[in-house]
């Protein structure tokens, strides 16, 4: 669990530091402990499930980045 949650926090701080914090939302839903395995096939219908709920919850918050065209890609900082 602990490198699980250290490459989550990573990955976030990476992508809010390419492209700044403002441009990144994070959807990271609560479950019970054990409820989801890796690689366990069996789940997917219960993850997809999850996942078309969490969506049309976070969707009032990230419509504004469907509704206009963006400007090309410009990260906040270069590599």
């Amino acid at each position: 669990d602990a490198m699980m949650a250290g490459q989550s926090s990573f990955s976030l701080g990476t992508a809010q530091w390419l492209a700044g914090h403002e441009n990144v939302f994070r959807v990271n839903p609560v479950v019970s402990n054990g409820k989801y395995k890796i690689d366990l096939v069996k789940e997917i219908s219960s993850l997809k499930g999850m996942g078309d709920f969490e969506a049309r919850k976070a969707l009032p918050s990230i419509r504004h980045f469907f509704d206009t065209k963006s400007e090309p890609f410009e990260p906040s900082h270069k590599l």
